[in-house]
């Protein structure tokens, strides 16, 4: 939380791994076996990956609802703890 990292991500395997570079906005993933480059996968969707989310809020916001029947106070409340707790461990 208090140093600027390169956000890659990465799943190991026995065989190799998957990078996965930028992964909280990726648009593309690397697929090595040892250090051998096997395939490279880019997606050329368009957006910043919220689409989802801001269509969900705009829905329950055109029915009236207060909250999200998928993410309710309580579990944003939670996740908002957690983060607090981490943070102060550093």
């Amino acid at each position: 939380f208090r140093s600027k990292l390169h956000n890659h991500a990465y799943i190991i395997g026995d065989n190799g791994y998957i990078e996965i570079p930028a992964f909280w906005s990726a648009t593309e993933c690397k697929l090595y076996q040892d250090v051998k480059l096997i395939d490279h996968y880019f997606d050329n969707r368009k957006g910043s990956g919220f689409e989802f989310e801001i269509e969900a809020v705009s829905n329950d916001l055109l029915i009236g609802e207060k909250q999200s029947n998928i993410v309710p106070h309580t579990t944003s409340l939670e996740l908002q703890q957690m983060m607090h707790d981490v943070s102060i461990n550093f």
